[in-house]
């Protein structure tokens, strides 16, 4: 079982996104994510089974302004996902991502758009915590998953219906 949950984010419009900055964000939220996955490949191959669970964002499905970089790296994993989804079914292991919407970790925390002292915009009314991300993620790992392939899960408090 491999779960991927790195993250990071650079911000600001998209004209002034300096090459360091994307190089930054695509190798930590989509490059490290494919080599976590492509070093666990063999042990599952060898086994013949494996479960992948990839953290990609609501942000890969939908875009934001002056958020390219991170949008683009998780849309990567999304596609990434899916790819390899398809490509290693077959074998034995089924791989899905799961894309929270905004959740009450230090990512957001440090985001320029976050408020504590305001009710975010969403349809729930509150931000997402970490362990009802986690709860999707052990379903998914586990036996609410085994029919799942290459699907994306995204519990987002209704930003994204």
């Amino acid at each position: 079982m491999l779960i991927t949950s790195a993250g990071i984010h650079r911000y600001g419009p998209s004209e002034s996104v300096s090459h360091q900055d994307w190089s930054a964000v695509v190798a930590v939220n989509l490059t490290g994510t494919f080599l976590s996955i492509q070093a666990v490949l063999p042990t599952m191959l060898h086994q013949g089974a494996g479960r992948i669970v990839t953290i990609s964002s609501e942000l890969g499905l939908t875009g934001m302004p002056e958020y390219a970089a991170y949008c683009a790296s998780k849309g990567g994993v999304i596609a990434l996902t899916k790819a390899l989804a398809r490509e290693y079914v077959s074998r034995g292991i089924l791989i899905n991502s799961v894309a929270p919407g905004p959740v009450l970790t230090d990512l957001l925390r440090d985001s320029p758009e976050y408020d504590p002292q305001s009710t975010p915009d969403l349809p729930i009314g509150r931000f997402g915590r970490p362990e009802e991300i986690a709860a999707v993620v052990h379903a998914i790992a586990g036996d609410a998953g085994t029919y799942l392939v290459g699907q994306v899960i995204s519990p987002n408090g209704g930003a994204v219906i």
